[in-house]
């Protein structure tokens, strides 16, 4: 594990100040995103996403409380301009519960510190080789994985 990764606060500006921090920005979090969508997990719209049914499978199996971020009052599944990539990186609710449950899994390990105020997160194997499985839309254990 060598590559470090920020968690992004919504209520941050560039400056990075703010007061909670949940989801994945910077290189991870647009590589994330980008994952989910080539892999058909997730469908671009204008300015968020929507979850397909094979991103429903997906998002669940990882531990994805779907129903619950549903049930949010923040925004759902929003696009996110990342700073530092200038592409975006999936922030709402969504991107927050994924994050979560990825941390749960191990893909990414807390205990890093990058810059004042700030956390980063450690990115493991786990999560590369994950995350290639979801680009190409047969995450272990979905129907796409097993066809």
């Amino acid at each position: 594990m060598n590559t470090m990764v920020e968690i992004r606060d919504p209520q941050r500006g560039p400056e990075g100040r703010g007061a909670r921090q949940d989801h994945l920005a910077g290189r991870a979090g647009v590589e994330l995103l980008s994952a989910l969508v080539e892999g058909g997990h997730l469908e671009a719209g204008d300015d968020a996403y929507t979850i397909t049914p094979l991103g429903e499978i997906t998002l669940k199996e990882l531990g994805v409380g779907l129903d619950e971020v549903r049930r949010s009052r923040r925004r759902f599944a929003p696009a996110c301009l990342d700073w530092t990539e200038r592409r975006p990186h999936l922030g709402g609710g969504l991107g927050a519960a994924i994050t979560a449950a990825l941390i749960r899994l191990g893909w990414f390990e807390h205990g890093f510190e990058h810059g004042p105020e700030r956390r980063a997160l450690g990115v493991t194997d786990r999560a590369r080789d994950g995350l290639a499985a979801i680009r190409a839309g047969a995450f272990p254990g979905t129907r796409a994985a097993s066809a």
